[in-house]
């Protein structure tokens, strides 16, 4: 049996992604999930709270991620080479979570929302970038300057992917991403 709450979820955050939170109407969600108005909102009492629904599971899946693939590496190289390996397997696999999360401005959606960059998987990556530089594994730099060094080049192939600008898959890249950005940020 479907679960109504989670296809309402999926759908609203493809509709949101790729027409834009103010673009899309419950009408539009309840239309591409193939529900009624009246069961959408029979679980949820407005778009709002479905963007912070969407919002709250990205960033819970987002830090679980982030979370295991610095358990998997046992130096610092292997712990900054898994979280790129993440991000891209992420942006492969689970292409409408990724879109979602870099693409919306959830501040604009949610009352008294923070950026994507300002949430828990983020700010997981800067607790691991300042313990990183305290032991000595990555070198000492200003803690935005290490996490842009870490996530701008995965994100902003994310992105050229998005607009149609290459096809292959992440994976096939992730080496050649990882040698740059681990030489803006081994010791």
């Amino acid at each position: 049996m479907i679960d109504t709450r989670k296809l309402i979820v999926k759908t609203a955050r493809k509709l949101f992604t790729g027409r834009g939170y103010f673009k899309t109407s419950i009408r539009d969600v309840s239309r591409e999930a193939d529900l009624s108005t009246g069961a959408i909102y029979h679980h949820f009492k407005s778009k709002e709270e479905i963007a912070c629904e969407i919002f709250n599971e990205t960033t819970s899946f987002l830090l679980q991620e982030f979370e295991n693939a610095v358990a998997k590496g046992s130096t610092s190289e292997e712990r900054v080479y898994a979280l790129i390996s993440t991000m891209l397997r992420l942006a492969d696999e689970q292409n409408e979570i990724m879109e979602y999360a870099l693409k919306v401005n959830h501040r604009e959606i949610i009352a008294e929302g923070k950026p994507i960059c300002s949430s828990a998987p983020f700010e997981f990556i800067k607790e691991f970038l300042r313990e990183e530089m305290a032991r000595g594994g990555i070198r000492q730099m200003d803690l935005y300057t290490a996490a842009v060094s870490l996530t701008a080049m995965p994100i902003r192939f994310m992105q050229l992917k998005w607009e149609g600008l290459f096809e292959e898959r992440f994976a096939s890249r992730t080496d050649e991403i990882f040698n740059c950005v681990w030489a803006a940020l081994k010791p």
